[in-house]
């Protein structure tokens, strides 16, 4: 009688679930989440896009930190390449000279890391080109 009881019960319960989600509804579709396995499977779903986000996190602070090297790397070499045109006695034009300082302050500090990475890659190409213009006036 009594598992007729609790058979009927459930069963009353799960009629009234109105989503298989826990987090919606009250009562009932808190029992159907406990015996349906609804929390599990959300805390599954949950712990899977915390495990992406930290991946996403960590591969974007190292993709970060090759940028902001490759961004010094190259403005260390912009800064030689205009040294040593000045020891050959060439003259920037005011135009690059003011690219060269472009170059060479540019910071790119934006709070998001996925557009501080977008202006990082800009910022190196710009760097790589000035360098490249700069090579060519050194012949």
């Amino acid at each position: 009688m009594r598992g007729a009881v609790s058979a009927i019960l459930a069963l009353s319960l799960a009629a009234c679930a109105a989503s298989d989600d826990p987090a919606e509804g009250g009562f009932a579709n808190a029992v159907v989440g406990i015996a349906g396995g609804g929390y599990e499977s959300r805390i599954e779903t949950r712990e899977a896009e915390v495990a992406a986000s930290e991946l996403r996190g960590t591969e974007l602070t190292a993709e970060l930190a090759r940028l902001r090297g490759e961004h010094e790397s190259l403005k260390d070499r912009i800064i030689q390449q205009r040294a040593d045109l000045r020891g050959e006695g060439v003259r920037l034009s005011p135009e690059t000279e003011a690219r060269v300082q472009q170059a060479i302050l540019s910071d790119p500090t934006q709070a998001d890391p996925s557009a501080r990475a977008a202006a990082l890659q800009r910022a190196i190409g710009d760097a790589r080109q000035l360098s490249e213009q700069l090579a060519a006036l050194s012949s």
